[in-house]
């Protein structure tokens, strides 16, 4: 009901505005008159930061308050207000459960016809400027027809980290030790920047301090690529355009030889608005594995054992920078250009011990390989994106053109000394120098155009876009020559390997309510084409299929705090270089593995069921969800003598079901906990699936946020994730480690803020894994051998960070006002 308040007062609204400025006779100064002046804003939530939609705007004289014109905030809360006569003018804006914003008087002239009122702030019309300070926090996550969105802006436990902290505090997404990101229990999930694939071959490298937001779409609409089986997590960037300049400088440091600086500026003049961001990072890694290998010989039954420890240190550096510019040509023309730019520098030595082991029944053998190596890694990364906005006349109607480009270049050299000693019958020593150096380009451009027409109680979208990849990896492989001392090509594991993929696709979506009632359907069609080249071996394989991908999203309000959702959509999951790649990566001769060119995609069929609902302080969304998946590429691991051989197959199905709870609860105003829990059942189909075939598993996070006495911010978090089944699945954004499961994992992170200098500078303390549980173990399953890994890291950190924040917009404003009055 109050939701059907809120529409027919936003209508009536509107409609008044509208019938006032037609027939409004302006009192003492006569009828109000259009002319060339233009008003545009955002209205903005001052707690969650989120738009306001249907915000009425009305705009009087500020001579005798007669009423000039007015309007009302799309659904992201922005406005715009054309045909303004030349004054002195005052805006007001309304909103059902806020406080009436006025904001001072504005002028008119022939100097200044176009005014940009920047972002507004909607206070709620029951805080009070205390409570304000109290509750600034609490709208940590926002949903939408086809989206969770998450403010992860003033996460604590992240400070100073990177996007893989903030990742570990987000409610469905999981992060193990390796830094594998996985959705629902499935890492085969797509990462965007900013709605785009980016070139960062990491997430380790973005700062956690560039981060605004970040969106989980397990269902995207048809307007997103369809890639990505259990959905999309889109990386919003901070961006803000108020007017002045304003930003923010960052630096800290941790254990684990750890540190980073950073600032973040944007400047807003006119009808140009400026960013400038800039990270450093510097960190440590030290980890180690035991591996444990059982194999049984058939048909002699004769049974071997082999241990491998690993211990491993890693050292890396990031540079990030970016720059954007925002051109407003006019009131219904936007331009705008950015760049990206970053820099990665790794060093790494392993050293590995090798113990094998043979029936007992037999002669004893006993085999010793010590296996050490270094590498030094560098990675260059551009991206260019360009977009064109134009609006019209009709509010909500628009049309966009956006180009885009990601270009990196890395270069890795790695250089190992395996020493064989076999202690029975006799103790030869024999040892092996190998260099290898790998090259890989990655280029990615898009073009697409978007336009989107309000219609009735809705509005229909359309587009287009082109995609073009490349890859190219060219991989070289020498042994040292003891007796020339001098490097050999070994031409068997030596490969260059390319690799494009083009696809076009169309779109359209049409989204209309009626009453309570909204849906959305839409329609995305998709022609590709793969190639896949082995350079050195003049070998082509190449790949063309048209697909369509069908989505549904419906949603029926109850009322404003009860809303219940079911959508459908198919997707897809492409093969990518690493599981495509036939060429043999041996250096590792333990654990060898090659790719399989003639992989199909995967094709999956999501379902999903929510449902919302607030009452007093808690709110609570539940969601049962279902996944079909055809065509599975899985990692599967054969043996050969002592070495594992690892490549990649088609099996035939898998199935993925579960349900999430998220519940956010206000104990006290100081004190607030958010909780989320997550089951799902995996099940595997195929001739490949040895190991479990079915798993029942399930992951829960809870986070404690506390403002305490003397103005510090206190925040617990807390994850846990029970055995997974993993079918070692290759996807673009997976690890694939072979059939066979992973055992339980939990860790607890703490983290405290303290504002000072009337909450300009902010210092920032947090602790890591304060347990040091953070393990991990796995079993990989084959048909004649079974392996357990046992793998630990220096997890548990501790870091300390300053934070200053740089405002100057509101004197700005200021000057700004007294200009006007002057004038």
């Amino acid at each position: 009901m109050k939701t059907k308040i809120v529409w027919l007062m936003a209508v009536f609204l509107a409609l008044s505005i509208t019938a006032s400025m037609a027939q409004n006779t302006g009192g003492k100064g006569g009828g109000a008159k259009s002319g060339p002046g233009v008003i545009r804003g955002m209205v903005v939530d001052a707690q969650s930061k989120q738009g306001v939609e249907f915000a009425s705007i009305t705009i009087t004289r500020a001579k005798d308050s007669s009423l000039v014109s007015g309007g009302v905030t799309d659904n992201k809360g922005a406005f715009q207000i054309d045909n303004l006569p030349f004054g002195r003018m005052v805006v007001k804006i309304k909103f059902i459960g806020y406080r009436q914003k006025k904001l001072p008087a504005i002028t008119i002239n022939p100097q200044n016809t176009e005014l940009d009122l920047g972002q507004i702030l909607l206070e709620s019309a029951e805080a009070n400027l205390k409570e304000v300070t109290v509750t600034a926090q609490k709208d940590m996550v926002s949903y939408n027809i086809d989206r969770k969105v998450f403010n992860v802006d003033r996460n604590i436990a992240a400070a100073g980290g990177t996007a893989l902290d903030l990742m570990q505090n987000i409610p469905s997404v999981s992060v193990d030790v390796n830094g594998t990101v996985s959705l629902r229990g499935s890492e085969n999930v797509t990462i965007l920047m900013d709605g785009r694939p980016s070139g960062l071959t990491s997430l380790d490298q973005l700062p956690a301090s560039m981060i605004q937001n970040i969106e989980v779409i397990t269902n995207p609409s048809a307007k997103f690529d369809p890639d990505g089986m259990s959905g999309i997590i889109n990386i919003t960037l901070k961006r803000k355009d108020a007017k002045g300049y304003n930003g923010q400088l960052s630096v800290g440091a941790g254990t684990g030889n750890r540190s980073n600086a950073g600032i973040n500026l944007n400047i807003r003049r006119e009808k140009f608005n400026f960013t400038i961001n800039y990270d450093f990072r510097h960190f440590g890694m030290n980890g180690t594995t035991e591996t444990r290998n059982q194999q049984m010989y058939v048909p002699e039954n004769i049974d071997s054992t082999s241990l491998q420890n690993n211990s491993s240190e890693r050292q890396g550096s990031f540079h990030n920078i970016k720059l954007g510019t925002d051109w407003y040509i006019n009131a219904k023309n936007t331009f705008s250009i950015s760049g990206l730019f970053n820099k990665r520098k790794m060093e790494a030595s392993d050293t590995s011990l090798n113990d094998y082991f043979s029936d007992p029944r037999y002669l004893t053998l006993y085999d010793r390989k010590r296996l050490g190596s270094s590498s030094n890694s560098g990675n260059n990364g551009y991206e260019f994106t360009a977009s064109y906005k134009k609006t019209f006349d009709k509010k909500g109607e628009e049309l966009t053109f956006d180009g885009f480009a990601s270009v990196s270049d890395g270069n890795t050299d790695n250089t190992s000394l395996q020493n064989n000693m076999m202690l029975h019958p006799t103790p030869p020593m024999q040892n092996i120098t190998t260099l290898a150096n790998t090259q890989n380009k990655n280029s990615t451009y898009t073009l697409q155009s978007d336009y989107t027409l309000p219609i009735s109680n809705g509005k229909f979208e359309a587009g287009i876009k082109g995609t073009f990849k490349n890859t190219d990896i060219d991989y070289l492989n020498q042994n040292l020559n003891y007796q020339t001392m001098s490097y050999d090509k070994v031409i068997g594991l030596s490969n260059h390997y390319v690799y494009d993929e083009n696809y076009y696709a169309a779109y359209a979506s049409l989204a209309k309510g009626i009453g309570k009632f909204k849906y959305q359907l839409g329609l995305r069609l998709e022609r590709a084409h793969t190639e896949s080249k082995v350079v050195n071996e003049n070998r082509k394989f190449a790949k063309d299929y048209t697909d369509y991908f069908p989505t549904v999203h419906l949603q029926y309000q109850f009322s404003e705090a009860n809303t219940l959702q079911l959508n459908y959509t198919k997707r897809i999951n492409r093969p990518n270089t690493r599981v495509l790649n036939p060429a043999i990566n041996n250096s590792d001769s333990l654990n060898i593995s090659y790719g399989n060119p003639n992989l199909n995609p995967e094709y999956a069929h999501s379902f999903e069921l929510g449902h919302s609902i607030s009452f007093g302080k808690t709110s609570l969304t539940s969601t049962l969800f279902y996944r079909a998946t055809d065509s599975l590429i899985t990692r599967v691991t054969l043996r050969e003598g002592n070495s594992k051989i690892s490549t990649y197959q088609n099996l035939n199905s898998s199935t993925a079901s579960g349900i999430e709870f998220v519940l956010n609860q206000d104990l006290t105003k100081w004190w607030k906990i958010s909780a989320n829990y997550s089951y799902f059942k995996s099940t595997l189909k195929g001739k490949a699936v040895l190991g479990p075939k079915e798993s029942n598993s399930w992951t829960a996070k809870a986070t404690s946020n506390m403002n305490l006495p003397l103005g510090i911010d206190f925040q617990l978090s807390f994850n846990y994730r029970s055995p997974v089944v993993s079918a070692g699945v290759g996807g673009r954004n997976s690890g694939g480690g072979g059939v066979g499961k992973t055992t339980e994992i939990y860790w607890l992170d703490a983290g405290m803020k303290r504002d000072f200098l009337k909450n300009k500078l902010s210092l920032t303390v947090r602790v890591s894994d304060l347990l040091r549980s953070q393990i991990n173990k796995s079993y990989t399953y084959s048909d004649n051998f079974n392996a357990y890994s046992e793998r630990r890291t220096n997890s548990r950190m501790l870091f300390v960070g300053l934070t200053y924040k740089i405002n100057d917009f509101k004197r700005t404003r200021e000057r700004q006002q007294e200009e006007m009055e002057e004038n």
